[in-house]
């Protein structure tokens, strides 16, 4: 699906964006760290090897409720690497984790994309599951280019709950300056586009998961211009 299929309801004020694989390819040191599993001759599907990461270990992670450190020790430990093997992991993905961060690159069309919405007064936020605060998360914007073009910028690890739980969208909503109902969550996974649902916005789909549902599905990022250059993409209200 290479064009925009779809249409919003209602037009929107602003724009609240999911980080993790809509900004950048959020899989790299995952994969990287899966590969490393196999050498060391751990047998799994990486589908599950991700959910269970996720779920049990990197959302506790993300709602501060313990350092990522222990997380990813008390993973590898659970499919039988001895503590040596756990010890020489850690390293390693350490070290690829600090590269990754200075290597992080925006996925083609973000920045030209970002920067067009800014300049026509388009209200923009970031809501992101992470282990860091919302202040590094807007340095490292700052770093690639996105310099005081995001109303809101706020983490998981501000909130103490994770997406898609409600409570992020609202929030990042009111330090918008907006409503929920004014505004359109970008994302890609179909929880976190459920749970913008849930709190009262509207949702535009981007690199989405196949089972995604939203109002509008994007084939490229550069299309979220084109979304709203062109009226015909919302519907008529009521």
């Amino acid at each position: 699906m290479h064009g925009i299929h779809g249409r919003l309801p209602r037009p929107v004020s602003g724009l609240l964006f999911g980080l993790e694989g809509v900004f950048c390819d959020d899989a790299v040191w995952t994969r990287w760290w899966f590969g490393l599993l196999g050498k060391l001759g751990v047998q799994a599907d990486y589908s599950v090897f991700c959910r269970v990461w996720k779920s049990r270990y990197l959302e506790t992670v993300h709602r501060g409720e313990r350092s990522i450190c222990d997380a990813f020790r008390q993973l590898m430990t659970s499919y039988g690497l001895t503590p040596a093997q756990v010890d020489e992991l850690e390293l390693a993905c350490r070290a690829r984790w600090r590269k990754q961060q200075r290597e992080t690159r925006l996925l083609p069309g973000v920045k030209r994309t970002i920067s067009r919405l800014a300049a026509v007064g388009m209200t923009m936020g970031v809501l992101c599951n992470s282990e860091c605060p919302g202040t590094v998360l807007r340095e490292r914007f700052d770093e690639l280019g996105l310099v005081e073009v995001f109303a809101s910028v706020i983490s998981s690890l501000d909130l103490g709950q994770t997406k898609p739980r409600p409570l992020g969208y609202v929030r990042s909503a009111r330090a918008m300056g907006l409503d929920p109902a004014e505004v359109a969550f970008v994302g890609h996974r179909a929880a976190e586009l459920e749970g913008a649902v849930a709190a009262g916005m509207r949702t535009i789909a981007f690199n989405y998961e196949s089972e995604a549902q939203a109002d509008v599905f994007l084939g490229r990022f550069e299309q979220l211009t084109e979304l709203f250059d062109r009226h015909d993409y919302y519907a008529a209200a009521g």
